[in-house]
C-alpha cells in the first residue's frame, strides 16, 4: 500500500455508529464482559456488512473490522472461544464487503483494517491478555486483512510488546500486513498513563510501521496541532478524532460540515496522509471529510526523517 500516493479515507466510529441505529440488551453479554457490539456480527451480520457499505458509499478506503473489544473478556476457554467466534465473524464480513465492493466498483481499491483495541494489563494479567491479543491477531491474519491496526493505545509500554508480538507473527506466516498504530492523547499530548510524546514518538520509530496516527482525543481541533508533533517520522501519518465529546444523552456535538472544516488546514497544507474519524463520526462526516480531501495531495513521506 502506497500512503504516499494520496490522502487515503478511513471509515468512521463503527461502535457509535451500531450504538445510534441498534437497541443493545444483556442478552448480548459475554461471561466476565460485554461483547455486545462485536457479538453483532454473528446475530445481525447484515446490519454490520451495511455499516461497512455506508462508509465506503461515503469514500472510505479503509474500513475496520468490528473487533476493537475482542480482547478484553478473561482468557478463560469459554471465552476465547466466544472471542474468537466473534472476531472471525467479523472480521470474514469486512473482507467480503471490501470483495463485493471492488467487483461493482472495478475503479476503487478499497482494504480492510483489523482493530484491535486497548488494554493496559498488570503484570500479572500481561501473559493471559497477550494470549488473547495473538488469537486476535491470528485470526484476523486467517481472515485476509490487509491492515492490522493497534489503535487507541493508552499505554506504549503494552502496546511496545503487542507490536513485538505481531511482527513476529507477520514474520512467521510471511504475509504482506502492513501495521498501523494510533495512540490516544491528553491535551498536553500525553497517553492515559501519562508517557510523553517523545517515548510515543521513540514507539513509533523502533518498528516498521506503516503509518502512525492520533484518534479519539478532545474533538478535531485537539489533534490537528498535534500531529505535527510527528511530522519527522518515515512513515504515513493518520488522524482520526472524534465528533467531539458526548453529552448526557451520548450525543456528538460536532457535525460533518464542522469536523471537515476543523480537518481542512491538514488536507489544504499536505500534512496528512489518511484521515477519517472515530466515535461519533458517521458515513456523513466520512463522506464531508472525503469530499474535501478530493485532489488533494498527501504529506511527503521521507524514509531519510530518522
Amino acid at each position: 500500500m502506497n500512503f504516499g500516493q494520496k490522502i487515503w479515507i478511513l471509515d468512521g466510529g463503527m461502535g457509535s455508529t451500531i450504538l445510534e441505529h441498534h437497541q443493545l440488551s444483556h442478552d448480548n453479554c459475554t461471561p466476565n464482559s460485554c461483547l455486545a457490539i462485536e457479538s453483532l456480527s454473528e446475530s445481525n451480520p447484515d446490519f454490520i456488512a451495511d455499516i461497512h457499505r455506508s462508509f465506503l458509499n461515503a469514500g472510505a478506503d479503509i474500513i475496520c473490522t468490528n473487533t476493537f473489544n475482542i480482547n478484553q473478556l478473561a482468557p478463560a476457554h469459554d471465552n476465547l472461544i466466544i472471542a474468537n467466534s466473534a472476531c472471525k465473524a467479523s472480521a470474514s464480513i469486512a473482507r467480503k464487503v471490501a470483495d463485493d465492493y471492488m467487483l461493482s466498483h472495478p475503479d476503487r481499491k478499497v482494504y480492510v483494517a483489523g482493530s484491535i483495541g486497548p488494554v493496559s494489563p498488570s503484570a500479572e494479567q500481561a501473559d493471559d491478555c497477550m494470549m488473547l491479543h495473538l488469537q486476535q491477531v491470528r485470526t484476523l491474519f486467517d481472515c485476509n486483512v490487509d491492515i492490522l491496526l493497534l489503535e487507541t493505545v493508552i499505554d506504549i509500554v503494552w502496546a511496545d510488546a503487542v507490536l513485538d508480538k505481531i511482527f513476529e507473527e507477520i514474520k512467521a506466516i510471511q504475509k504482506p500486513v502492513s501495521v498501523m498504530l494510533s495512540v490516544h492523547v491528553d491535551n498536553q499530548g500525553q497517553t492515559v498513563m501519562k508517557q510523553s510524546r517523545e517515548e510515543i514518538k521513540a514507539l513509533a520509530r523502533k518498528y516498521p510501521i506503516a503509518a502512525f496516527g492520533l484518534n479519539c482525543g478532545n474533538g478535531a481541533a485537539s489533534l490537528v496541532d498535534e500531529i505535527g508533533y510527528y511530522d519527522d517520522l518515515p512513515c504515513a501519518l493518520m488522524v482520526y478524532p472524534n465528533a467531539g465529546l458526548p453529552d448526557s444523552d451520548g450525543k456528538y456535538p460536532d457535525s460533518p460540515e464542522a469536523m471537515a472544516r476543523t480537518l481542512a488546514p491538514l488536507i489544504a497544507e499536505g500534512r496528512i496522509n489518511i484521515i477519517g474519524g472515530c466515535c461519533g463520526s458517521t458515513p456523513g462526516h466520512i463522506k464531508a471529510i472525503s469530499k474535501s480531501a478530493l485532489n488533494c495531495s498527501p504529506r511527503i513521506i521521507s524514509t531519510e526523517n530518522n
